[in-house]
């Protein structure tokens, strides 16, 4: 039995239902459909409010993906999208390590990844920035 008297079965599941309402309300929405979960952002300002603004290419490894490499050559297909989109939002990268940056790349460092980090290129204008290359 747990503290509140519940068994600890019980107590985890009501962890995990106040967990999926928290994600439910506010900007971010969780939509059960039958084969996938999708969370969503419902709000003013559109996903950016969830995804930070964000606008990085996926690696060659995310396109050689066994699921879906043999369709296409998709990364081929898909550069022209990806650079219309930069092209579209004026993309960015900061060209200042915040403290956070730099947590995350000790982290990397920490999980034998350090050459991975990079800082994502940003769908925003920010002072002082240049536009990041093609990948």
């Amino acid at each position: 039995m747990g503290p509140r008297g519940l068994p600890q079965e019980q107590r985890e599941h009501a962890e995990v239902h106040r967990a999926l309402r928290a994600l439910c309300s506010g900007i971010q929405r969780l939509t059960l459909l039958r084969d996938v979960p999708v969370l969503h952002s419902a709000g003013v300002g559109g996903g950016s409010l969830v995804y930070a603004n964000t606008l990085m290419t996926p690696h060659r490894e995310a396109f050689q993906d066994p699921t879906w490499r043999d369709l296409e050559d998709w990364q081929t297909a898909l550069a022209p999208r990806y650079e219309t989109a930069r092209r579209m939002v004026g993309v960015t990268v900061n060209p200042r390590m915040t403290p956070a940056d730099e947590a995350l790349k000790e982290v990397a460092s920490d999980m034998g990844v350090g050459p991975s980090f990079t800082i994502p290129a940003l769908a925003e204008h920010v002072m002082g920035a240049v536009p990041p290359k093609a990948p």
